[in-house]
């Protein structure tokens, strides 16, 4: 008989349906998981429920690569804009439909409840898209989708790749008529968890909650933000940042311990088709990818999938690109996320979290004291050695900079440059820092945007987002996180600071201190920095700019080192470039 006490369930629900004699059913554990029981009177232990667990099969595997992978988005903005993400699964079931096929996916039931049903019919297709962000229940649905495909009907399944692995294994076949979609999945969390969040937020605003849509479009694509509908008519939209529960789900709090080792959300995946969301599309230069109304990153893995993708291009927007491309903006095409570590508390006081589950998610998402005690003294330690550059290194440099700061004509200027190359030279010169934009870098179309019209932006209060938020997260996962802000529609990494209070602090303290007659803007070709960027740059109306680029634009200094570069790039700039001599003109 089948383990039904195994972390590794994904509660797929393939060996409910599967069972002859109805001898499981699905029942949520004392987490809120949808998990399989069993009613022992029934079981005639034949053991298939064994043989089509995803757990103990291979049946799901998939042998094949991926043929294709795109960025993509519907060129019908409406459908987009009701959309998570681009809007093509929209399109795929739209076809399915249009060829007399039924369209299986995840669809709310109330406003803590997610079911899979089946759609027919195009005008239904709402219920079927955005994000769901808790776990869906399955059941029985598995045998509706085989009874389908053996009177011929093109069926279409949308789940996580567990759901689609759960399916493949139970058919145990692959149907030709079958085309299979999933996502890239962050993990799931409970229903019992999501209940307890729409009970606290109802008390919150002594409303009934009608509907959630966990990927309302209002602030932007970029944004992710919670619409909450009333059942009196009214809404409220909630950042991200401001929601317990979307802020526990986007740090792995109160995720099951399945998806801490899914062994499905890899590749090859387990669908003909897999979707997501294109983080950090913004660096490629095509308009319709700039509009933050949503994009699609789009993996066909299959013929079938190919085959059915290719019906649907005429309507959409499309780009190839590579898979690394992808990954580096979606960590988890290719892996699976790492729960976080007070999630058994979590659900050990969320029974009794009553109307207080914004404090109980808060104080678990707090760093401890020790961890607190740990950074803090690291940050200090790291300002001492290099306050001190290994002791006699910095008196060295004292006198360096004395040497040096006298041959500067004025000392009063401001430099805003698009990583550390401005702290470097106060640093040079031992000159107080005189603007904001030291210890931390701006990607380079937002730096183009902020120098065009930096007088708007500098009276912009800053709005820092959670770490995997950032538009461009690709850029930042090999490395530890550290803060991001918003500032209007631009991002800033703040590299160099451990909390946002201090990148806050330091950041208003020298914006104060910007002398606006003496501005020095600098860019370097680094960090997804294009072409096109540095042409914009070089063409802004500003009386004193520097480029540095690997590319060649005129107007621009050439710096060929500077391509695929990492690190400190003032050794290599001063080979090509004069700083006293500029600063001085």
């Amino acid at each position: 008989m089948i383990n039904l006490n195994s972390v590794a369930c994904t509660g797929c629900a393939a060996c409910v349906a599967g069972c002859p004699k109805d001898a499981l059913y699905i029942k949520q554990n004392k987490e809120g998981f949808y998990r399989p029981e069993i009613k022992k009177e029934k079981c005639i232990e034949c053991g298939i429920c064994e043989k089509i667990c995803p757990i103990n099969s291979n049946e799901w595997k998939c042998n094949g690569e991926m043929l294709e992978t795109y960025a993509s988005s519907n060129r019908n903005d409406i459908i987009r804009l009701e959309s998570s993400s681009g809007g093509i699964f929209y399109e795929l079931a739209k076809k399915i439909i249009e060829m007399d096929g039924s369209v299986y996916g995840c669809s709310w039931t109330s406003p803590s409840v997610a079911e899979h049903i089946v759609v027919t019919a195009e005008q239904n297709l709402a219920l079927l898209t955005k994000s769901k962000y808790v776990q869906s229940k399955l059941e029985y649905i598995y045998r509706e989708i085989k009874s389908d495909l053996k009177k011929g009907r093109m069926v279409l399944f949308s789940g996580t790749p567990c759901q689609t692995a759960g399916l493949r294994a139970f058919l145990r076949w692959n149907p030709k008529n079958l085309i299979l979609v999933d996502f890239i999945c962050h993990g799931v969390p409970s229903p019992y968890s999501l209940k307890i969040a729409v009970e606290t937020l109802e008390k919150k605003y002594n409303k009934k909650i009608e509907e959630l849509n966990f990927r309302c479009k209002d602030n932007g694509w970029n944004q992710l933000s919670l619409e909450i509908k009333f059942k009196d008519g009214g809404k409220i939209v909630e950042k991200a940042q401001d929601n317990a529960y979307y802020q526990a789900f986007l740090l792995n709090l109160g995720l099951p311990e399945a998806c801490g080792m899914c062994k499905y959300n890899v590749l090859p995946r387990t669908s003909d088709i897999t979707l997501g969301d294109f983080w950090g599309i913004s660096k490629y230069s095509i308009e319709k990818f700039q509009d933050n109304k949503g994009v699609s990153c789009v993996s066909v893995n299959s013929e079938k999938g190919k085959k059915l993708f290719e019906k649907i291009m005429s309507g959409l927007v499309l780009r190839k690109v590579n898979i690394e491309e992808i990954e580096r903006g979606n960590p988890f095409f290719n892996g699976h996320c790492t729960i976080h570590k007070n999630t058994k508390k979590y659900f050990k006081e969320l029974c009794e979290a009553n109307n207080k589950y914004d404090e109980l998610v808060k104080t678990l998402l707090k760093p401890s004291k020790k961890e607190v005690i740990f950074e803090v003294g690291r940050y200090q330690l790291n300002k001492v050695l290099r306050k001190t550059k290994n002791g006699f290194a910095y008196y060295k440099e004292c006198i360096t900079h004395k040497r040096v700061s006298h041959k500067l004509k004025d000392k009063n200027f401001t430099i805003i440059s698009n990583n550390c190359w401005g702290s470097f030279t106060y640093q040079k010169y031992g000159l107080e820092y005189k603007s904001p934009t030291v210890g931390l870098y701006i990607l380079g179309h937002d730096f183009v945007k902020l120098c065009a019209d930096w007088e708007k932006y500098f009276k912009y209060k800053l709005e820092f987002i959670p770490w995997e938020q950032a538009s461009y997260y690709y850029a930042l996962t090999d490395t530890t996180p550290y803060p991001v802000a918003k500032l209007g529609d631009i991002e800033i990494y703040f590299m160099h600071y451990h909390s946002e209070e201090e990148a806050a602090e330091k950041w208003y303290r020298r914006v104060k201190r910007i002398n606006p007659d003496h501005m020095i803007f600098k860019l370097s070709q680094r960090e997804e920095c294009s072409k096109e960027d540095i042409k914009k740059f070089v063409q802004l109306p500003l009386e004193h700019k520097i480029c540095f680029s690997y590319e060649k634009v005129n107007g621009a200094i050439i710096v060929p080192e500077l391509k695929n570069f990492s690190g400190d790039e003032m050794e290599i700039i001063n080979r090509h470039f004069d700083d006293l001599t500029i600063l001085n003109e």
